[in-house]
């Protein structure tokens, strides 16, 4: 049976982990490499999330979360914002914003053929990163803000935020070098929940990039965020 670490969950782990804690030094290097140890040999997936935007939800239920890929982005903005509902975006005017959009193609490399994942779902209803659910991610919102700034509200009128609750493969976050990231996590957590149990002063701060496909049979579950604030 998969073990999944779950770190929102404080209480599936706090007390499994207290042990190795309260037998070692934590403040030095040699304990961050046993922890790290004892993380890969106890799990073999780790709860993530994901934030953006659909208009479909079965998609994901059907296909799960895709790399992303700016043309088919690009191809789901024009069906958002088709000819029939919005006159004024020609097919000329769409093409020269497409051409435009291209060009840039630092930016394109940053992001093509790859997703993004949180490791605390309440990073990503911090207002810096409240884009990904509001307006379906950077590429969509980039790409639509080149058509004008105002269609980003048509935006956010067609499309529902959603955070996808996922479990990635622990093999996919050693390539990615996530497991130190994961265990100054879990370091600062156990701070927090031991010194001060009535408070939450910190997220979690590990955000991997993957570069593998995630199947539907890894998406655990999803919440529809309501009020965030949206740039």
């Amino acid at each position: 049976m998969h073990k999944t670490f779950d770190f929102k969950n404080y209480d599936s782990w706090i007390y499994i982990f207290k042990e190795l804690f309260e037998e070692s030094d934590y403040t030095n290097d040699q304990f961050k490499i046993e922890l790290r140890e004892f993380i890969l040999k106890r799990y073999t997936h780790v709860v993530y999330y994901h934030a953006s935007a659909t208009d479909n939800l079965y998609t994901y239920l059907n296909n799960g979360i895709l790399l992303s890929s700016v043309e088919k982005r690009i191809e789901y903005a024009r069906k958002l914002l088709n000819k029939h509902e919005y006159s004024e975006i020609t097919d000329e005017f769409f093409n020269n914003a497409k051409n435009k959009y291209l060009k840039d193609t630092s930016y394109i490399y940053l992001n093509e053929g790859k997703i993004y994942f949180a490791i605390d779902d309440d990073a990503l209803k911090d207002r810096g990163s409240t884009h990904y659910a509001c307006y379906g991610g950077e590429y969509l919102l980039s790409f639509v803000n080149i058509l004008g700034n105002k269609y980003k509200y048509e935006l956010k009128k067609k499309l529902i935020p959603i955070i996808l609750k996922c479990k990635i493969s622990i093999e996919l976050l050693q390539e990615e070098n996530t497991i130190d990231d994961i265990v100054a996590d879990v370091i600062n957590k156990y701070n927090e929940i031991t010194l001060f149990p009535s408070s939450r002063l910190s997220i979690g701060s590990s955000t991997p990039v993957i570069t593998s496909n995630i199947g539907p049979d890894c998406i655990l579950g999803c919440e529809f965020p309501k009020y965030l604030k949206c740039e």
